[in-house]
């Protein structure tokens, strides 16, 4: 608010040394947004009303929605930007650690392939945080709370999403998406009897259910056939009847005591409860996977 403040009263801020001008159309915004009620709706906004107040930008501050690099000058998107961005998400004073620790998520909510941890310049682990709806097109995102998202360096990166407009291309934000929108399966290509184990090319991972914008957008389906040798391991340990021997086995050890979901992580190797997904990179894989073979059962 301090920001929203200084520019109102002094009809302008300096950007690199140069001023810019407050305009005309994007002040009576700022003075309502001097309110905190009407502040918080934008930083609390809840993620199914966030296509809506996209629409109203567009609709009202056209020019503060920047979809073209040479547009980015454009005084009302360089206002935005400043306080919701610079002084807000980059202040100091938000702590990404901290705000990582409160969402109490490990693994990348767009891919599950990843931890969400990266080593800056000076050697210290950093949370990688994206804007879903990236705040070099929507700066009144940038502090959004359910617009921050968690996410490994792939599906940030300019390789995966980058800066590619989720509004334009329909994506769903993570917090509105639900362990019935993506599903696993795998088709058993071919097997060698002598060393299943190593046999490349033998199972191809696929989805049996996808949301198309989101699995185009990370490269979902490419990415998830390199793990053709989890699911693998999984077959095998099937076949084997390995899991009803080994869970006969944990619940008769005297000297330590098992919930079920313990056991059914030490059997896959992974955590396939609904709640705990969020811990270990590959977890959705291994639920689906496992109750496919009838690994473990709910």
């Amino acid at each position: 608010q301090k920001r929203i403040s200084y520019i109102l009263k002094n009809n302008q801020f300096i950007r690199n040394y140069e001023p810019v001008k407050l305009s005309d159309e994007l002040r009576p915004h700022l003075c309502k947004l001097q309110d905190v009620d009407e502040l918080s709706r934008i930083i609390l906004c809840e993620p199914s009303k966030f296509r809506e107040l996209i629409e109203s930008y567009e609709n009202n501050y056209p020019n503060s929605i920047n979809r073209e690099e040479a547009n980015s000058d454009k005084c009302d998107y360089l206002t935005l930007h400043s306080i919701f961005y610079k002084y807000g998400y980059d202040n100091p004073n938000f702590s990404k650690n901290r705000f990582i620790e409160l969402l109490d998520i490990d693994t990348c909510p767009y891919c599950n392939r990843s931890y969400i941890y990266r080593l800056d310049k000076s050697k210290n682990i950093k949370p990688e945080i994206d804007h879903f709806y990236p705040k070099t097109i929507y700066p009144f995102l940038a502090a959004s709370f359910y617009n921050l998202i968690p996410s490994c360096q792939t599906c940030n990166g300019f390789s995966g999403k980058g800066s590619r407009d989720t509004y334009k291309e329909k994506a769903v934000n993570p917090y509105l998406l639900n362990h019935d929108h993506f599903k696993f399966t795998y088709d058993l290509i071919s097997m060698s009897l002598f060393n299943p184990i190593s046999t490349k090319g033998s199972i191809k991972v696929r989805f049996e259910k996808r949301i198309e914008e989101n699995d185009d957008l990370f490269k979902l389906s490419e990415l998830y056939e390199k793990h053709e040798d989890h699911v693998l391991e999984l077959i095998i340990k099937s076949q084997l009847q390995y899991s009803e021997s080994y869970r006969k086995y944990l619940k008769k050890y005297d000297r330590l005591n098992f919930s079920d979901s313990e056991i059914d992580r030490l059997i896959t190797g992974n955590y396939t409860n609904l709640d705990e997904l969020h811990k270990r990179p590959l977890s959705k894989l291994y639920r689906d996977i496992v109750l496919e073979l009838g690994l473990i059962k709910f």
